[in-house]
């Protein structure tokens, strides 16, 4: 238990060990805090997944043309756009510039800068979400919180102790729902969370 201690490095695991008795315990909730954040992967990845390609078939709609982020960039945020696109050897297609662009970038889009982009667009790539809601303000806020949880757990920050981590879940699958309900049944057929959630670490 020391050498794990050790490399895990006390720090990180005092952060357990104020939820168990023992160290054993400790790791227990280590284990499964690792477990919550493998279980938040899929509806992850199916979001990000989901989202950009909404955004971007809707704005080709709007713009008829699959290079519309030129035409729409602020200035606060083409040097993101430029870095993503000096990453390649070659001159990127489209498609190359969608799949580079961070989840961070898709949620700038609905920040008020954009809002003569994403309103127009609303409608389509957020087809299933309710007339009253859907707005360029909910779609950012749900996305803010969405993107705060993703970077935490792919830093490995610990989710155990997250008092809304189950809302966030559940949110992430709302959304896509609002997008395309055939890929939340897609989810469904991969996502753990709701299983792996109510198995917490009994003291």
């Amino acid at each position: 238990m020391e050498n794990i201690k050790k490399i895990i490095s006390p720090s990180r695991f005092s952060t357990f060990s104020k939820r168990g008795r023992d160290d054993h315990e400790a790791l227990n909730y280590y284990l499964w805090d690792i477990s919550l954040c493998q279980s938040l992967y899929p509806c992850l990845h199916i979001l990000e997944i989901t989202l950009r390609n909404t955004i971007h078939n809707s704005a080709i709609k709007q713009y008829n043309r699959n290079d519309w982020y030129d035409l729409i960039i602020h200035n606060q945020d083409k040097a993101r756009l430029d870095k993503v696109k000096k990453s390649f050897k070659n001159r990127p297609l489209p498609d190359d510039i969608i799949a580079a662009l961070t989840f961070g970038f898709w949620t700038t889009l609905f920040n008020k800068r954009y809002q003569n982009f994403a309103r127009p667009i609303l409608k389509n790539a957020f087809p299933y979400m309710p007339k009253k809601i859907r707005s360029p303000e909910t779609i950012r806020k749900r996305l803010n919180n969405i993107r705060r949880l993703r970077n935490r757990v792919f830093h490995y920050e610990p989710m155990y102790n997250n008092t809304k981590l189950k809302t966030r879940h559940d949110e992430i699958v709302e959304v896509i729902g609002w997008i395309e309900p055939e890929m939340e049944k897609l989810n469904l057929k991969l996502d753990t969370f709701d299983v792996v959630y109510s198995a917490q670490p009994q003291k």
